[in-house]
């Protein structure tokens, strides 16, 4: 994936595909995180690195329990 975008994480569940993507926003100069639910829902953050790494981790977390 290029710089400007990267898909964190991904997940498939019962009520729709969960994705963690971070793409760089251009004029803010910022990474923004967007957290999706199937096609249907997206949330946008602008977070700090550590933030970002944090959602993987728990993501992954979670998917190892299951």
């Amino acid at each position: 994936m290029s710089a400007l975008f990267e898909e964190l994480d991904y997940c498939p569940t019962p009520i729709g595909a969960l994705s963690l993507r971070r793409r760089r926003d251009m004029r803010l100069g910022v990474d923004v995180v967007v957290g999706g639910l199937g096609l249907g829902y997206s949330a946008e953050a602008v977070l700090d690195q550590t933030d970002a790494e944090l959602c993987v981790v728990e993501s992954r977390a979670r998917a190892e329990e299951e």
